[in-house]
C-alpha cells in the first residue's frame, strides 16, 4: 500500500519500505511524473520543518508586536507588524506587512495567533490534469506560502499565539503580562 504526502511533505511510505525517511532515487533514463517532483519537494519540506522544531522549537523569532487601532464606528482592530515565527509543525510564518483583523464587540478575553496556511496560485490551462482543475478548466501552478490572523478564545495547538488581548470597561487591551513563545 502506498500513500503520498500532501504539500505539508509527510512522509511517503510504500508496503515494501521500512520506517525510514524516503527521498527520490535519481539515474540517467529515468521517466519522469509530477509525482517525481512533489516527493521531491516534499523530503527537503520535511527536512527543514524536523530541523525547525527540534533546534528551534515553536514561536516568535523577530518582530510580530501587536497593537490596537481604531477601526470606525467605535470598533477596534488588532494590528500585527511585520516580523517571522515558526509553528508548532516547524512551519515558517513570515509577516511582510502590517495586518489588521477588526476586532469583535464582545466577549472578554482572545488570543491572537498565527496560522500558517497554504494556498493554491496562478492558474493555467491543463487538459491533463482532471480533478485538480479550477471551475475553469485550469490548474493551479504555484502554492502560495501564507497566514491568517486567527483571533480565539482558546489558544490552538496548530497555531503561535503572539499576544492576549482582555476587554476591560467595553474596550480592547494588549494584556502586557502574556509573553508569546520565542523560537531560538
Amino acid at each position: 500500500m502506498k500513500t503520498t504526502g500532501s504539500t505539508r511533505g509527510e512522509k511517503t511510505r510504500s508496503s515494501r519500505g521500512g520506517d525510514g525517511v524516503r527521498r527520490v532515487a535519481w539515474f540517467e533514463g529515468k521517466l519522469l511524473s509530477a509525482a517525481d517532483f512533489v516527493d521531491e519537494q516534499n523530503y527537503f519540506r520535511a527536512r527543514l520543518r524536523r530541523r525547525n522544531r527540534f533546534l528551534h522549537g515553536a514561536g516568535v523569532v523577530l518582530g510580530l508586536k501587536v497593537s490596537l487601532s481604531a477601526a470606525g464606528a467605535g470598533r477596534q482592530s488588532v494590528v500585527v507588524e511585520p516580523g517571522f515565527a515558526l509553528d508548532p509543525a516547524g512551519e515558517e510564518i513570515e509577516v511582510c506587512r502590517k495586518t489588521a483583523r477588526t476586532l469583535p464587540s464582545r466577549g472578554q478575553g482572545l488570543f491572537v495567533q498565527l496560522k500558517f496556511v497554504e494556498r493554491l496560485t496562478d492558474p493555467v490551462p491543463s487538459a491533463e490534469s482532471p480533478g485538480s482543475t479550477s471551475e475553469d478548466g485550469k490548474v493551479y501552478s504555484r502554492i502560495e506560502e501564507t497566514f491568517k490572523v486567527l483571533l480565539t478564545a482558546r489558544a490552538r495547538e496548530d497555531s503561535v499565539s503572539i499576544a492576549r488581548l482582555a476587554r476591560r470597561q467595553g474596550r480592547w487591551r494588549v494584556d502586557r503580562q502574556f509573553k508569546p513563545p520565542r523560537a531560538s
